[in-house]
């Protein structure tokens, strides 16, 4: 891709010094158990639910609008159900995830608001949303 494109953007994320510590925090501070039901909104290539999984997170679906990057997180936390979706349109009931978990993903959403929008209609009463970007 282009220079500052996504993919250059996934790279630079996803190979930081303790990519996790952040992550790992959000879930404390958000309260989330695990055995919430959680989505990840732009898992990329899955790094994030085979963190999840290893934390013992169990519940976990994730969607990414790259159908390569879908196959390959696939591959990588086979314990996820995975969907290629956008944020802008989930695939999912009302009310369906105890908390969202969004890691440099929707700074780059093109109508932000449709997907700000999606994620309070699939959040439960009470959901949180824990959104890490840039």
């Amino acid at each position: 891709m282009k220079a500052g494109g996504r993919m250059e953007l996934r790279e630079a994320f996803v190979g930081r010094k303790n990519r996790f510590r952040l992550l790992e925090k959000g879930l404390g501070l958000a309260g989330f158990a695990p055995g919430a039901r959680l989505l990840e909104a732009g898992c990329a290539t899955g790094e994030g639910p085979a963190r999840l999984l290893e934390l013992g997170y169990t519940r976990l679906t994730a969607v990414d609008i790259d159908a390569a990057a879908i196959e390959k997180a696939a591959l990588r936390a086979p314990g996820c159900a995975f969907f290629c979706a956008d944020a802008r349109e989930l695939p999912f009931a009302d009310g369906a995830f105890d908390g969202i978990i969004s890691e440099a993903a929707f700074s780059v959403i093109d109508g932000k608001e449709r997907a700000a929008a999606q994620y309070a209609r699939v959040l439960a009463p009470g959901g949180r949303l824990l959104l890490n970007d840039f």
